[in-house]
């Protein structure tokens, strides 16, 4: 499903961190690294803080709803989906995914 396009669309880079590892040939450690997962057409639009508690069960936090179609989303080649965790243009943190199959519904908490 594609979305049809109005001015609060943008593109994206959707990443996600690795965990960090030791390099066996120096014995150093390499920090954890953010990995694209895919690049997308996003609709944000913001959240309330009623539904935010009752989403959450929690006190207000300004969180953001992204929508994504599937057909306007590229995955790299070696993601096929979107994570809880994810970062969104390294300013949102992907914090609950919805998946209804002709788009994705992205819970989003600015970071």
């Amino acid at each position: 499903m594609r979305f049809p396009k109005d001015g609060k669309f943008s593109t994206v880079k959707i990443e996600r961190s690795t965990s960090g590892s030791l390099d066996k040939s120096t014995g150093n450690w390499n920090d954890s690294q953010a990995v694209l997962v895919a690049e997308a057409e996003i609709d944000l639009q913001p959240k309330t803080g009623s539904e935010t508690d009752s989403f959450r069960d929690s006190s207000y936090n300004k969180t953001l709803i992204g929508f994504i179609g599937i057909d306007d989303i590229t995955f790299s080649s070696r993601f096929s989906n979107i994570m809880q965790g994810d970062l969104i243009d390294q300013k949102y943190k992907v914090i609950n995914v919805k998946d209804w199959l002709t788009h994705y519904e992205l819970e989003l908490e600015q970071i």
